[in-house]
């Protein structure tokens, strides 16, 4: 077989082995850039990753590949037990990770550590492809729609118009413009920034030419926001728009100004490539150093035993399923009565639903990504009450029941991170001790709302998502078992004295629940 012929059969190999381990990955991956506006960019970033590697292996002297077995199979092992571990833990975000971790490896088994470390860009900037990102990134919403708001209210005083701003509110004389996440900009900004980054690296040979476009590119994509914003305000005014900024027609605008601030920066890109063209700050020829790493020849048995191993993970990861666990009784079956609290007759019915997590109770600023409620999706069992006491004060009891965890299919989701974010620290006192659960509480004009909750994993009670996860890999890896609840009590009362009533009420609600459900729920 030909020099050729043995790469492009290890190739082969290699591709198939890690597609066995991470078809499914991908696949969820791809989901996500398709359904995810924030993420719809990840289509782009693996062809650029490999435009850029390819691109430096041409303009850089790359040494001869030699395999680096002593730090390529650890790697390549570590990534390989992060998506075992993710796997069995349902932790879809830690299979995603391992990914850019096993990949690394295995390019340390091909090429070896010198041409990783001189590749540095093009794996890192794999990174932005995961969906990690939605917290940091939520971090900017609020910021980003304050900065659009004001740019754009000051663009509509130079026109000449009188505006009036409160927060993100841009008031005009016939209409008032709120900007909404939506319209905050941060979505074209992260966008825009996985595009440039790898356009400064390739084509800019300074760092501080590199800061410098992308601090224009940032610059520039909030002041193209607002003036999308400011002119959606001018038209209305003009009488030829709604000022509706998330309308079909302002989308378009919204597209034509980004054109606008793509050419800018394009400019800006040429005239600092220029600069580098004329400073003559390019490398002279043979000016990168390599580090002397002695030529290690290809060993068959331990190459043949890395991709067993990943094949083997792969099928484990078809085969592997945690048992499904049900009910003990059937929640239907929760006693009608609990304490001084008896059931309310009409919330037998499924028209009454469990008050909604939305914005109002858990936007603080701290993970604001969707707008409206958000639920615990696709639980194998779930029940809606109202309770009530001998005084009419009620609560409502939501019980979600999965009989296991698997990918698209988790306790610790959306409306998990959202309540996480937004709750704090309660103890309850039962009879066997004291008990550590979570509640938010939120005060309004007429009066204030809050929500008890916490997790029941195999008879221990949780209250945060990471003792969720450590418990729900403990018990997969130990008994096979990724079952879970959430228990979530809601409340409401009038300002004042009335309403902290109203809290101890539920307090007291939910510790008579807390031993009536180990009838119900496996232990």
């Amino acid at each position: 077989m030909t020099r050729s012929a043995r790469r492009l059969a290890t190739a082969t190999l290699v591709t198939g082995a890690f597609l066995a381990c991470y078809g499914r990955v991908i696949a969820l991956m791809i989901g996500t850039w398709s359904t995810n506006t924030l993420y719809s960019y990840g289509f782009a970033v693996p062809f650029i990753a490999a435009y850029v590697f390819w691109i430096k292996s041409h303009e850089l002297r790359i040494p001869p590949a030699s395999p680096d077995y002593g730090l390529g199979i650890p790697v390549t092992l570590t990534g390989v037990a992060l998506l075992a571990v993710g796997q069995i833990g349902a932790l879809v975000t830690l299979q995603q990770i391992s990914l850019i971790v096993t990949l690394t490896g295995l390019l340390l088994l091909l090429l070896g550590r010198e041409i990783i470390r001189l590749q540095w860009f093009a794996v890192a900037y794999l990174l932005l492809m995961i969906p990690i990102w939605t917290i940091p990134i939520s971090h900017l919403q609020d910021p980003s729609r304050l900065l659009s708001a004001k740019i754009a209210a000051n663009l509509l005083q130079i026109t000449g118009l009188p505006v009036f701003r409160v927060e993100t509110n841009i008031v005009l004389p016939s209409h008032t413009l709120t900007v909404l996440r939506e319209c905050s900009g941060v979505n074209q900004l992260i966008a825009l920034a996985a595009m440039v980054l790898p356009a400064a690296y390739l084509w800019l040979d300074t760092n501080a030419r590199r800061m410098t476009i992308v601090l224009f590119a940032v610059a520039i994509s909030y002041l193209s926001n607002g003036v999308r914003i400011a002119l959606v305000g001018w038209l209305a005014v003009k009488g030829l728009g709604d000022g509706n900024l998330n309308g079909p027609a302002h989308i378009l605008q919204g597209l034509a100004v980004s054109a606008f601030g793509y050419l800018a920066i394009g400019a800006c890109f040429s005239l600092l490539s220029a600069r580098k063209a004329g400073g003559g700050s390019q490398p002279p020829a043979g000016a990168y150093t390599f580090t002397a790493v002695p030529s290690i020849g290809r060993r068959f048995w331990l190459d043949a035993a890395i991709l067993l191993v990943m094949v083997g993970v792969g099928a484990a990861r078809l085969a592997a399923t945690p048992k499904d666990i049900g009910l003990k009784q059937d929640l239907r079956s929760l006693e009608s009565r609990i304490a001084d609290w008896t059931l309310d007759s009409g919330s037998k019915t499924t028209s009454v639903s469990f008050p909604g997590i939305d914005d109002d109770l858990v936007d603080v600023g701290s993970y604001p990504t969707v707008q409206g409620e958000r639920r615990f999706e696709s639980a194998d069992d779930e029940l809606v009450r109202v309770y009530r006491n001998a005084s009419a004060d009620r609560v409502d009891l939501y019980i979600g029941y999965y009989h296991r965890q698997e990918d698209g299919k988790e306790l610790t989701g959306e409306a998990s991170t959202a309540l996480a974010a937004a709750s704090s620290d309660v103890t309850l006192t039962t009879e066997s001790g004291p008990v550590g659960i979570r509640e938010i509480v939120r005060t309004k004009a007429a009066g204030r709302r809050g929500v008890l909750f916490w997790y029941e994993v195999n008879g221990r009670i949780v209250s945060d998502s990471y003792h969720l996860k450590g418990y729900t890999i403990l018990d997969a890896i130990t008994r096979r078992r990724t079952n879970g609840a959430v228990v979530m009590v809601a409340w409401s009362g009038a300002a004042g004295a009335k309403a902290d009533a109203a809290r101890e009420r539920a307090m007291q609600f939910a510790r008579a629940l807390i031993p009536v459900l180990r009838q119900h729920l496996p232990s």
